[in-house]
């Protein structure tokens, strides 16, 4: 690579790799700087760590508790530039490949790495744990079903406080190759028939409630694991909008469209949840991310390279996985041994950064490779072909 500034010429669209990498960074300055010490009992109640009490007189500190008071967090305005990316990124992906290919290759990008930071994670529970002369807080159950990401299904506990979004994530892949199978993503009704069954389900789902959880309560609660994830489902379909767009499959008039309807469908599933103060959270949140999505993609022909930010979008699915749990018993430790939460919290991120870098260059890299060759595999002599033209 040369020193010029423009962007790597790979098949990476750089807008949203440099959106993934300032993703990256707002979800672990959200815990690092905001959540750790102004919901300390939350995080006291996912480690298990002990309690720390700090005085956050800092500016940083009160302008996110400011934020805080208008509904507004880094973190969750973080995960919906996420949603968005997914939902623009994952139709290349298939398109590139069959179903069974597609879903191989999601397969073996999601699992192995979740699993390291899984592990690497509850090494850290462990060690502090035994520091303390306390028992693992975590059963081998509860490992194995957090690492099966199959957890809400079954309504149990989560074991560090993200995998929500990766099983979330799941459900959208599952989706959109069911959709390439008997549809097609270009389709604007494909996107807004699914959004409209889905607020729909939600709708019925809300006036039936008491009925079924009085008489059918595990139907319901599987049932309510689908009206959970619809809302996200129909967010991430916009940025499905933004790749018709992108790929010049739309016009300006089609994309407007249906991205508006689309949004609507959002606002009525968000609109259907119980907790109505959640609700209005993830409105705000969500509709940031949308408008500041939309605002890079209209600029993206003037966006400078940034190695850091490419740095961060590389390495951001294992820093992802890694940062909360390892991130909150440093933080514990750090503040214990020097309390400035400022420097605990600097000190924090340069020690989850390698940890990330580390499960980037030994798990995830090899794990993309081996899902390749079993994609190859499943697609025979035309995959075969197609990998070599690639290449």
């Amino acid at each position: 690579m040369t020193n010029s500034p423009a962007a790597p010429k790979d098949e990476r669209v750089w807008f949203a790799q440099m959106l993934r990498g300032a993703a990256a960074l707002l979800v672990v300055g959200s815990h690092y700087l905001d959540v750790f010490w102004r919901h300390n009992a939350d995080v006291v109640a996912l480690t298990h760590v002990d309690a720390v009490a700090a005085n956050v007189d800092s500016p940083v500190f009160g302008i996110l508790s400011w934020a805080g008071g208008w509904s507004f967090s880094l973190g969750p305005f973080g995960v919906g530039l996420f949603f968005l990316i997914s939902g623009f990124v994952i139709p290349f992906s298939l398109k590139k490949a069959g179903v069974a290919q597609f879903l191989t290759r999601r397969i073996f990008r999601i699992y192995p790495t979740y699993w390291a930071g899984l592990a690497v994670a509850m090494l850290a529970v462990w060690l502090y744990s035994t520091a303390n002369a306390r028992a693992m807080p975590a059963s081998l159950y509860d490992m194995l079903i957090n690492a099966s990401l199959l957890r809400d299904w079954v309504w149990a506990g989560t074991l560090d406080g993200v995998n929500w979004t990766l099983e979330t994530e799941l459900k959208f892949y599952l989706l959109c190759a069911f959709l390439t199978l008997v549809a097609d993503l270009r389709r604007p009704g494909t996107l807004l028939v699914t959004a409209l069954c889905l607020c729909a389900f939600n709708l019925a789902l809300g006036a039936a409630r008491p009925l079924l959880i009085a008489s059918y309560p595990l139907l319901y609660s599987l049932m309510a694991v689908v009206s959970i994830a619809a809302g996200y489902l129909i967010f991430m379909f916009i940025g499905t909008c933004f790749y018709n767009l992108y790929r010049g499959y739309w016009s300006a008039r089609k994309f407007a469209l249906t991205a508006m309807l689309l949004y609507g469908g959002f606002i009525l599933s968000v609109g259907a949840s119980e907790n109505q103060s959640i609700g209005t959270f993830l409105l705000v949140n969500y509709t940031l991310a949308l408008l500041v999505f939309a605002l890079v993609y209209g600029l993206r022909a003037r966006l400078r390279y940034s190695r850091v930010l490419d740095f961060l979008a590389n390495i951001s699915y294992p820093l992802y996985v890694v940062h909360a749990v390892v991130g909150y018993v440093l933080l514990t430790v750090l503040y214990g041994i020097l309390p400035n939460p400022l420097i605990d919290s600097a000190l924090t991120f340069a020690l989850i950064l390698p940890i990330a870098y580390l499960l980037h260059r030994f798990v995830e890299l090899p794990s993309n490779r081996l899902g390749r060759r079993a994609a190859g595999r499943l697609g025979g002599q035309r995959a075969g072909v197609k990998s070599a033209r690639l290449a």
